[in-house]
């Protein structure tokens, strides 16, 4: 019984295992944009970003990732006028072909 109490309080606690995995993004949450070219840009989510570093740089010009708080992970977006608009559910950026 010693040998079964000494392995348990060795073993680690991690709460980050603990947790059930979120199902939106939330603020400080690492994503990967992945593009329909298939470049990736790896992008944290926060409200608002201090230094030089923006949360995230895509083709040479920096776009804040506020909005991305909140969204459900694989939400399509576009690149706006210094914004990532999200599309609404089950819009793509590339139409589907008309038959």
């Amino acid at each position: 019984n010693d040998n079964n109490n000494n392995n348990k309080s060795s073993k680690m606690f991690d709460p980050l295992l603990e947790q059930e995995p979120s199902e939106v993004v939330c603020e400080g949450h690492y994503v990967i944009l992945a593009f329909a070219d298939g470049r990736q840009v790896f992008a944290q989510a926060v409200s608002r970003w201090r230094g030089k570093s923006p949360p995230v740089k895509i083709n040479k010009r920096s776009y804040p990732t506020f909005n991305l708080i909140g969204l459900p992970y694989g939400t399509v977006l576009e690149l706006g006028r210094g914004t990532l608009i999200p599309l609404p559910e089950g819009e793509d950026v590339i139409p589907s072909p008309m038959m």
